[in-house]
């Protein structure tokens, strides 16, 4: 499986590479008042308006740092009617599309929040897979 892979704080994360559409620098958004803090903003990408989530305020209570490796990975996810959409993530730390080197992902045996998916280990280290459907 080849996966984008970041970290947050001491953690690390990966996405499904095939689920990417297009890796951004951190770029501006539209604030979207009266929402969660976890909702960074709109991005208007190419005439779509998509959302995007910021996973260290998520994850950690922080906003994503504005770090030359903080990104805004942009998704495909599909609602339970088919239909396809765009979501942005606000990840730091992000590295290259790579395959997983050690083992396939797997369950982690607990009970998690519907973005976060199974688990794989990689040269010792876990790495929690995110489910760009479970946030919204």
């Amino acid at each position: 499986m080849r996966v984008l892979s970041f970290a947050v704080g001491s953690s690390r994360y990966a996405l499904a590479a095939a689920s990417l559409i297009e890796v951004l620098p951190l770029v501006e958004l539209q604030p979207a008042p009266a929402l969660p803090p976890e909702v960074a903003g709109l991005l208007n990408y190419r005439g779509q308006v998509v959302p995007v989530i910021d996973i260290p305020q998520m994850l950690l209570g922080v906003p994503c740092p504005p770090r030359l490796s903080s990104r805004t990975l942009l998704t495909r996810y599909v609602l339970p009617d088919g239909q396809e959409r765009i979501l942005g993530l606000r990840v730091e730390r992000a590295r290259e599309v790579r395959g997983m080197a050690d083992a396939s992902p797997a369950p982690s045996g607990l009970r998690t929040p519907p973005w976060l998916g199974q688990v794989a280990l990689e040269h010792g280290a876990i790495i929690q897979m995110i489910q760009p459907a479970g946030l919204l």
